[in-house]
C-alpha cells in the first residue's frame, strides 16, 4: 500500500510541475516589466540640470613676470575632474566642467527560461503544501485504521465502512470546494481532496479483499473497476491528479482479483477496456502523458504475464500486445505530440514485447503471426504517415535477432519466416525507396530487408542449403539491390554522405556477390572473381559519379588480398620463382595469382585515378604484379638483368606512362634488393680484406654468372641513366649511379681476378702486389677519364678516386705494406711495381689537385703528392739494395747513406721547383725535408763515421749546405725582384 501511495505522490508532482513552472515564469516576467518602468521614471526625474549663462566665469589673471626657472611644471587636469580634487594655481585657468551626457538606458535582457533548479524550487517551495496536505489526510486515515487495529477498538467490517465513508466524504468535499467561492479560486484544493478520496477507496477495497477477505475477488475487481471509472470521470472535472489516481488504481485492480491461468483472458479484456478508456480520456483532454503512461502500464502487465508463466497457456497475450501498440500509435499524435521519437515509442515497445514473447511460446506459429500482423500494420502506418517510417526498421531488426534465436532453438518455422520477412520488408522498401515521403527510411528498409534475414539464416541455419545453393540465393538477392542502385542513379552524389539507395544497393549487391563467389568458386578463382566484382563496383561508381561507391570497392580489393594470400600458400613454387631460386612454375598459378590480379588491379588503379588515398597504392600494387610476372618466368640469375632492363626502358621512355608517383624509384629499390644476393660475396670479400685476408678467388662467381648477373644489369642501368628522360630526384639518381657502379665494380673485380687467379699463398707472394697495383691504378685511370668527360661526370668521379685512395692507404701503406708483408715487387731497379705504382699515385694526386671540381682539396692533395713522392724515393732506394722482397730486417750502412743522399736530392728538387713556380708551400716542404735530412746526417750518419772520414763528411756537408743556402737566397731574391719589377 505504501508503494501505491508513493506512486500517487510522484504522479501528482510530475503532473503539476509544468503548470507551476509556467505560472512562476509569467510572474517573473510581470515583475521585470514593472521594474523597467520604475527605472525609466526615476531616471527622468533625476537628470542633472546644467545652468546656461552668456558670460564666462571670472578667472584671476596670471602674473606678468614669473621666473621661468621657478615655475612648476603645468599639469593639465582632465575636463571631467572635480575642482576640489586638484588645487588650482592662481595663474592657471579653472577648468570649466563639461555637462554630463544624457543617461543611456540599456534594456535588460529578456527573462531567461527557468532552469531545472528553479522549477524544482517553484514546485517544492511554493506549490506543494496543499498537495502535501491532501496526502496527509490519506495517511491520517490509514494511521487511524492502524491504531484501531492495534488497540482492538474496531473490527474489520467497521474499519472498512469507516474508510469507505472517509473516501466518500473526501470526494464530496472536493465537489463542495468547486462550488464554494472561497475555495473555487484555487482548483488545487478540489484536486487534492478528490485524489485523497480515490486513494482512500482503493485502499479500502484492497484491505477488504486481501487483508480481511470480507469480499471475494470478483466483487473486489468489479468495485475497483467502478472506482476507476469514477476517478476517470472526476479527472474531467479536477484535472491530471485525479486521472493519475485512476490510472494507478485501474492497473492495480487485477492484482486484487488474482492472476490464475484461467483468469488471464478476462484480465486482458479488462486491460483492453481500461486502455480504451485511458486513450479516450487522453485524446479528449490532450494529455500525452496519460497516453504514454497507459502504454507503459500495459507493457508492465504484459511483461509480468510473460515471465509469470502465463504466456504459453495464453497466446492471446500476443494479440493484446499488438492491439495496444497499434492503439497507442494512433492515440499519441491525437494527444498533442508531433515529435517523431515520441510517436515511435508505442510501436517499438510492441515489437520488443513480441520479441520477448516469441521464445516463451517456443517460437510458435501464433507468435510469428502476431509479429507479422504488427509489422504489416507498421508498414501500412508508415506508408500513410512518413514520420512512422522508422518503425518497420525496428521490426526488421528485432525479427533478425529472433531468427538467430529461432534457428538456435530448432524452430521449424524459421526458414519460412526468413522468406516471409524478406518479402514483407524488402518488397515495400523497394517499391517506396525513391518516394519523397519517408526518405531515406524506405531505402534502408529495402536494403535491410533484402540482406538481413538472409544473412541471419546463413549464419544460424547453414545446413539448410549447400554451398551452391547459398551462392545462388545470394545472387538472386543481389538482383533487386542492383536494380535499386540503377533506379537511383540520378541521385548519386560526388560528396559524402552518399545517397542511401544508390550507394547501399550497389555496395550490398557487391557484398552478396562476394558471398556467392566464396560459396561457388575455388580459392584460386576467388581472387580474380572478387577483384572483378570490385572493378565492376568501381566502374559503376565512376559511371554514376558516386564517390562513395568507388571507395567501397576498395573493400573488395582487401578481400581479394586475403584470397590471394590463401591461394599463394598452396603454390610455394610461385614465391620461390619470384623471390628465390625455384624453377619456372606452371601457367595456371601464374595466370590466377599474377596475370589476372595484375590486370584487374591496373583497371582499379585507372578507375581510382586522381583519388587521394587509393590512386597511388593501387598503382604500386599493379606495378608489383607487373614486375612479378617476368621474374617468375626467368631463372634467378636473370632477375637482376630483367629489373635493370625494365628500369632502363622506363628511364629512357619518351611517352608518359601511368606509373605511380615514384614508380621508377620503386623499381630501382627493388633492383637494389635483388642485387644484394649477387653482391653478398663481394661484401664478404671486402670485409675480409679490411682485416688482412688476401685469398678471395674462391668466393668469386663464375665468369658467365658475373657477366649475366653483374655486368649486364650494370650496362643496362648505365645506358638507361645515359639516355634518361625521367626526372629522377637527386638522391635517387645518386643511388642508381652508385648501384650501377657497384655492379660494374663487382664485375670488373671478378674479371680482373681471373687472369692471375690468386688462390694460394705462393701466388699471392708472387703476384699479389702487382695485381693490387693494377686494380688501384685502374681506379685512378677511370676517375681521370670521368674528370675529362665534363662537369656532369666529375661528381661521380669521386667514387673511383676515393676507392683508389682508400685501397692505397689501407692496403699498400697499412695492412699489406711490402715492407711488412712478403710480396714480390719486381727485380728491376726503378722500373719495378713498387716504384712505378707509388710514382704514378703521386702523379695522379698532382693531377687531381689541379681539377677545378676538387679545388677545395687542392692543398691537401699537393702535400699528399709530396708525401707519396717521398715514399717513392725511399722505395726505390730500398729495392736497389734489397731486391724484389722489401721486408728484409737488416739495414746496410750503404743503404742508410743512400737514403740521405736521395732525400737530400729530393729536397733540392722541391726547393728548385718551389722557387721556379713561385710556390711557397713547395719551398717550405723542401726546406722541411732538407732540415730533416740534415739532422739525420748529423745525428745518425755522421755519428757512425770514424776519424777523417767523419771530418770530411762534415766538411762536405757543411759546404754543400752553405752553397745551397747561398744559391737559394740568390734565387729567392731574383724572384722577388722580378715580382717587384
Amino acid at each position: 500500500m505504501t508503494i501505491i501511495l508513493f506512486l500517487m505522490l510522484v504522479g501528482v508532482i510530475v503532473a503539476l510541475a509544468n503548470r507551476s513552472a509556467r505560472i512562476v515564469t509569467l510572474e517573473r516576467l510581470v515583475e521585470t516589466l514593472i521594474r523597467r518602468l520604475d527605472r525609466i521614471e526615476n531616471a527622468a526625474d533625476t537628470r542633472p540640470i546644467v545652468p546656461v549663462t552668456d558670460m564666462p566665469p571670472d578667472v584671476p589673471e596670471a602674473p606678468e613676470a614669473i621666473p621661468e626657472a621657478n615655475v612648476a611644471p603645468r599639469i593639465n587636469a582632465p575636463a571631467r575632474m572635480v575642482a576640489s580634487a586638484v588645487p588650482v594655481s592662481p595663474w592657471q585657468k579653472a577648468a570649466t566642467p563639461e555637462p554630463l551626457p544624457d543617461p543611456v538606458y540599456v534594456p535588460e535582457a529578456e527573462v531567461e527560461r527557468l532552469t531545472a533548479g528553479q522549477r524544482f524550487e517553484a514546485v517544492v517551495g511554493g506549490k506543494l503544501p496543499i498537495w502535501i496536505g491532501g496526502i496527509a489526510l490519506i495517511l491520517a486515515g490509514f494511521f487511524l485504521v492502524r491504531y484501531s487495529i492495534e488497540m482492538g477498538l474496531l473490527g474489520p467490517e467497521v474499519r472498512c465502512v469507516l474508510a469507505i465513508l472517509l473516501g466518500a466524504a473526501l470526494l464530496g468535499a472536493s465537489e463542495a470546494a468547486r462550488r464554494i467561492p472561497k475555495f473555487a479560486s484555487d482548483e488545487r484544493v478540489g484536486q487534492s481532496l478528490a485524489g485523497a478520496g480515490i486513494a482512500s477507496l482503493y485502499g479500502t477495497l484492497y484491505m477488504a479483499s486481501e487483508l480481511y477477505g470480507l469480499i471475494g475477488p470478483i466483487a473486489a475487481f468489479a468495485l475497483m473497476v467502478i472506482v476507476t471509472a469514477v476517478a476517470l470521470g472526476l479527472s474531467l472535472r479536477h484535472g491530471p491528479p485525479t486521472a493519475i489516481m485512476g490510472l494507478i488504481g485501474g492497473f492495480a485492480a487485477p492484482y486484487v482479483a488474482g492472476t490464475a491461468n484461467e483468469n488471464v483472458t478476462p484480465i486482458l479484456i479488462y486491460l483492453g477496456l481500461l486502455m480504451a478508456g485511458l486513450f479516450a480520456l487522453a485524446v479528449h483532454r490532450g494529455w500525452l502523458w496519460l497516453a504514454l503512461a497507459a502504454t507503459g502500464g500495459s507493457a508492465i502487465w504484459s511483461l509480468g504475464l510473460m515471465f509469470g508463466g502465463f504466456a504459453e497457456a495464453n497466446p492471446a497475450l500476443g494479440f493484446f500486445i499488438v492491439v495496444v501498440a497499434l492503439g497507442a500509435t494512433l492515440v499519441v499524435p491525437r494527444s498533442g505530440s508531433s515529435d517523431q521519437r515520441i510517436r515511435l515509442i508505442p510501436m517499438v515497445a510492441g515489437f520488443v514485447q513480441l520479441a520477448l514473447f516469441a521464445p516463451l511460446i517456443q517460437f510458435g506459429l501464433s507468435a510469428w503471426l502476431m509479429y507479422a500482423l504488427l509489422s504489416a500494420a507498421s508498414l501500412f502506418l508508415a506508408w500513410r504517415e512518413a514520420r512512422l517510417a522508422p518503425a518497420p526498421l525496428a521490426a526488421l531488426a528485432l525479427v533478425t535477432v529472433l531468427l538467430f534465436a529461432a534457428y538456435d532453438a530448432g524452430s521449424p518455422y524459421a526458414p519460412w519466416v526468413t522468406v516471409g520477412a524478406t518479402l514483407l520488408f524488402a518488397v515495400p522498401g523497394h517499391l517506396l525507396a525513391r518516394s519523397d515521403a519517408g526518405k531515406p527510411w524506405w531505402a534502408i528498409l529495402a536494403l535491410g530487408g533484402s540482406i538481413a534475414p538472409l544473412l541471419a539464416t546463413r549464419i544460424s541455419g547453414q545446413a539448410l542449403l549447400g554451398d551452391f545453393g547459398w551462392g545462388t540465393a545470394m545472387l538472386i538477392s543481389a538482383v533487386p539491390l542492383m536494380l535499386l542502385s540503377w533506379r537511383a542513379r540520378g541521385e548519386a552524389r560526388t560528396t559524402l554522405p552518399p545517397d542511401i539507395a544508390h550507394f547501399g544497393g550497389a555496395a550490398l549487391a557487391a557484398l552478396l556477390g562476394f558471398g556467392a563467389v566464396t560459396h561457388t568458386l575455388d580459392v584460386d578463382l576467388a581472387t580474380i572473381a572478387t577483384l572483378a566484382l570490385a572493378v565492376a563496383l568501381a566502374a559503376w561508381g565512376k559511371r554514376s559519379g558516386d564517390r562513395a561507391i568507388i571507395e567501397a570497392s576498395l573493400g573488395g580489393v582487401a578481400l581479394a588480398g586475403l584470397y590471394w594470400i590463401a591461394g599463394l600458400a598452396r603454390y610455394p613454387e610461385l614465391g620461390q620463382a619470384v623471390f628465390g631460386d625455384g624453377g619456372v612454375p606452371a601457367f595456371g598459378p601464374i595466370a590466377t595469382h599474377i596475370i589476372g590480379p595484375g590486370l584487374l588491379l591496373a583497371a582499379m588503379a585507372w578507375l581510382n585515378a586522381g583519388r587521394k588515398h587509393s590512386d597511388q597504392p593501387l598503382r604500386y600494387m599493379s606495378l608489383a604484379f607487373g614486375l612479378a610476372l617476368p621474374l617468375a618466368l626467368v631463372p634467378e640469375l636473370w632477375h637482376l638483368p630483367v629489373l635493370a632492363c625494365v628500369a632502363a626502358m622506363l628511364l629512357a621512355w619518351r611517352v608518359s606512362l601511368p606509373l605511380p608517383r615514384y614508380g621508377v624509384e620503386a623499381i630501382l629499390v627493388t633492383g637494389a634488393l635483388a642485387a644484394l644476393k649477387p653482391l653478398l660475396p663481394f661484401m664478404k670479400i671486402f670485409a675480409q680484406s679490411l682485416f688482412g685476408e688476401t685469398l678471395h678467388y674462391a668466393f668469386l662467381p663464375f665468369l658467365s654468372d658475373a657477366a649475366i648477373g653483374l655486368a649486364l644489369p650494370a650496362l643496362l642501368l648505365g645506358a638507361g641513366l645515359w639516355q634518361s628522360r625521367y626526372p629522377l630526384s637527386v638522391l635517387a639518381q645518386r643511388l642508381a649511379v652508385g648501384g650501377a657502379a657497384a655492379l660494374a665494380a663487382a664485375a670488373l673485380y671478378t674479371f680482373a681476378k681471373q687472369p692471375i687467379a690468386i688462390g694460394d699463398t705462393d701466388r699471392f707472394i708472387a703476384l699479389g702486389f702487382a695485381e693490387r697495383a693494377v686494380i688501384t691504378q685502374s681506379l685512378f685511370g677511370i676517375a681521370a677519364l670521368m674528370f675529362a668527360r665534363g662537369v656532369l661526370w666529375q661528381r661521380y668521379a669521386l667514387i673511383p678516386l676515393c676507392l683508389g685512395l682508400f685501397r692505397f692507404v689501407w692496403f699498400d701503406l697499412l695492412l699489406l705494406n711490402p715492407l711488412l708483408v712478403t710480396q714480390n715487387v719486381g727485380s728491376l731497379p726503378i722500373l719495378n711495381f713498387a716504384v712505378v705504382h707509388l710514382g704514378l699515385i703521386s702523379a695522379w694526386l698532382w693531377y687531381f689537385a689541379r681539377q677545378e671540381t676538387l679545388s677545395r682539396f687542392a692543398r691537401m692533395m699537393n702535400y699528399s703528392a709530396l708525401g707519396v713522392g717521398l715514399i717513392t724515393v725511399i722505395a726505390a732506394v730500398r729495392q736497389i739494395f734489397q731486391g724484389a722482397l722489401l721486408n728484409a730486417p737488416e739495414l746496410p750502412r750503404e743503404e742508410n747513406y743512400a737514403y740521405s743522399a736521395a732525400l737530400l736530392g729530393l729536397s733540392l728538387v722541391w726547393l728548385w721547383q718551389g722557387l721556379r713556380r713561385e710556390a711557397s708551400w713547395l719551398r717550405i716542404a723542401g726546406l722541411a725535408l732538407l732540415t730533416v735530412v740534415t739532422l739525420k746526417v748529423f745525428l745518425i750518419d755522421a755519428s757512425a763515421l770514424k776519424g777523417l772520414l767523419r771530418v770530411f763528411s762534415f766538411l762536405g756537408l757543411g759546404g754543400a749546405l752553405i752553397g745551397i743556402g747561398w744559391a737559394y737566397g740568390r734565387l729567392l731574391g731574383a724572384a722577388k725582384a722580378k715580382i717587384d719589377g
